[in-house]
C-alpha cells in the first residue's frame, strides 16, 4: 500500500492532460470549419457576380444587336447584384465592360457583327477581376 500512495492523484492528471488536448483539437476544428464556411460564401459571392456580369455582357450583346448606334453606360439589377455595362464603339465593332457589385468582378469582350447574323459576335472576351 505504500507504493501505491505516490500514484495517488496520477489518474486525475492525465484525465485532465487528455481533456485539455481533446479540447485543443475541437477548437482547432471548429475554427477550421468557420474559415471553410465563410471561404465558401465568397466563392458563392464571386460566381454569383461573375454570372451576373456575364448577363451584363449578355444584355449589352442584344441591346446592340437591336440598336447599332447604342452607345453608353447602363446600370442594371442581375441576380441580386448591381451590374454597370459601358458600351463603346471601336474600329473592330463595340467594346463592352460590364461590372457587378458586391463581388467586384468584370468582364469585357468586343462585339463584332458578321454578315448575315442578325447577333453580334463576341470576340475578344476576358475576365479582369
Amino acid at each position: 500500500m505504500s507504493g501505491r500512495r505516490g500514484e495517488r492523484g496520477m489518474a486525475m492528471i492525465w484525465a485532465m492532460l487528455l481533456l485539455m488536448a481533446f479540447s485543443a483539437f475541437s477548437v482547432a476544428v471548429l475554427q477550421r470549419g468557420e474559415r471553410l464556411d465563410l471561404d465558401a460564401q465568397r466563392d458563392r459571392e464571386a460566381t454569383s457576380a461573375f454570372h451576373a456580369a456575364q448577363g451584363g455582357l449578355a444584355y449589352a450583346r442584344v441591346l446592340v444587336s437591336y440598336n447599332l448606334a447604342e452607345t453608353g453606360k447602363t446600370t442594371r439589377e442581375i441576380g441580386g447584384h448591381r451590374v454597370e455595362v459601358i458600351v463603346e464603339p471601336t474600329v473592330q465593332g463595340w467594346k463592352v465592360s460590364s461590372r457587378a457589385v458586391p463581388g467586384n468582378v468584370m468582364v469585357r469582350a468586343v462585339l463584332t457583327r458578321r454578315a448575315g447574323n442578325d447577333l453580334l459576335d463576341v470576340t475578344d472576351w476576358e475576365r479582369l477581376r
